[in-house]
C-alpha cells in the first residue's frame, strides 16, 4: 500500500508575503461592487435588477472559467516558465 507524505508546512511569513497581493484587489475591487451599480443605476438609468443579474452572471461566468484557465496554465510550456 502506498504511503501518502504530507507536503511540507509553510511559514506564516512566506503565506502572508504570497498573499499580500490579494489584499490589494480587494481594496480596489470592494468600492467598485459599492459604487459602480448605484452610478449604473443613477447616472445611466439601468434598473438595479439588471445591474445585479449583469454582476451575477459575470461572477459565474468567473467561476466556471477559472479552474479551466487554471488548468490550461498549469499546462502550458514556455521559455520562461509556466
Amino acid at each position: 500500500m502506498a504511503t501518502t507524505e504530507a507536503a511540507p508546512r509553510l511559514p506564516a511569513r512566506t503565506i502572508a508575503a504570497f498573499s499580500a497581493g490579494a489584499l490589494s484587489m480587494g481594496a480596489l475591487g470592494t468600492p467598485l461592487l459599492v459604487y459602480l451599480p448605484n452610478h449604473y443605476a443613477g447616472e445611466l438609468g439601468l434598473s438595479l435588477l439588471a445591474v445585479g443579474a449583469i454582476f451575477a452572471l459575470v461572477k459565474l461566468a468567473d467561476i466556471a472559467l477559472d479552474p479551466i484557465l487554471g488548468l490550461l496554465i498549469d499546462r502550458t510550456r514556455t521559455p520562461i516558465g509556466r
